[in-house]
């Protein structure tokens, strides 16, 4: 297993020899439109599923910029290489993000193929995408990414974000709807170096999901004033303290935590997993950004 066996006091051991699948909200990173967390979301009863809120501020391709022009007299090196046909004809077209998956009928598609599930977990509203650039951020050299109003320069194209879902005790459950989980590993990588004003979707609640909708999930037997953390894998709820949870997570980068919450080398796959975490007792001060979420 080479250097992937010295972080087994991180990560499940089968992970080394396993294939995994993940999807995340990092940029830059290949195919963002079909790697991110956005494809594996569900939506709340009222058909609610956070989308990145930063818009934007043009789009299509720059122009060019006059003083990467090539000296008149130097070498051409773009030319030399047949690298301005190609050039042109790509700054020539519009290259949009597509977010045909997250159309409606499409999720109603996927959800309607899932496994029945003997509880039902509703998802929270007061879930938000935090540092998450919108556009094409795929690190290639003319994506259309990243072109927010507050930019100091738009012609920069940095697309190196650390973005996640961001949420308290207030957003209710985050729900993953999982598929094709073969080999019953699913772990979720989240920080917690988050301020409480930075969860804008919980301004001024007072309740869970701003008491919107009554969720069909009874609240577990009341457990002391001190932080849970609650996990289902299709409906089964684990609770855990604060002291289980802080036994529980790993922390193989500085700021970077790691939960484990499937593995099941026994599992009988592939089937559809639907996951979810939610936090309590901690108000609007836990401000937790999921990351990314892996399977197997």
């Amino acid at each position: 297993m080479g250097e992937c066996d010295k972080l087994k006091e991180y990560l499940p051991e089968r992970v080394c020899n396993t294939p995994m699948t993940a999807r995340g909200e990092y940029t830059p990173r290949a195919n963002p439109a079909e790697t991110s967390l956005r494809t594996i979301l569900k939506s709340t009863p009222d058909g609610f599923v956070p989308q990145i809120e930063d818009q934007m501020l043009y789009d299509g391709p720059d122009l060019r910029n006059p003083y990467l022009k090539v000296p008149h007299g130097e070498i051409d090196t773009a030319e030399i290489a047949g690298l301005r046909r190609r050039l042109h004809f790509r700054n020539t077209h519009s290259f949009q993000e597509e977010e045909h998956y997250l159309e409606k009928d499409s999720m109603n598609w996927f959800h309607s193929n899932l496994r029945r599930r003997h509880l039902e977990i509703n998802a929270g509203k007061g879930w938000q995408f935090s540092r998450t650039l919108p556009g094409n951020c795929d690190g290639t050299y003319d994506a259309i990414c990243g072109r927010l109003p507050s930019s100091d320069c738009l012609l920069d194209g940095h697309m190196d974000s650390r973005g996640g879902i961001l949420g308290n005790e207030l957003s209710g459950w985050l729900v993953f709807d999982v598929p094709e989980v073969k080999e019953g590993i699913i772990m979720l990588k989240f920080e917690r170096n988050h301020l409480e004003d930075e969860s804008t979707a919980t301004k001024d609640w007072s309740d869970i999901n701003n008491g919107e909708y009554t969720r069909h999930l009874q609240s577990p037997t009341p457990l002391p004033e001190d932080f849970f953390f609650d996990y289902a894998i299709d409906g089964n709820i684990t609770s855990l303290s604060l002291s289980e949870f802080q036994s529980k997570i790993s922390n193989p980068q500085n700021y970077i935590e790691l939960i484990t919450l499937l593995d099941d080398s026994k599992f009988e796959g592939p089937k559809n997993i639907e996951a979810a975490i939610r936090l309590r007792n901690c108000g609007r001060k836990c401000a937790f950004l999921v990351t990314h979420l892996y399977w197997a």
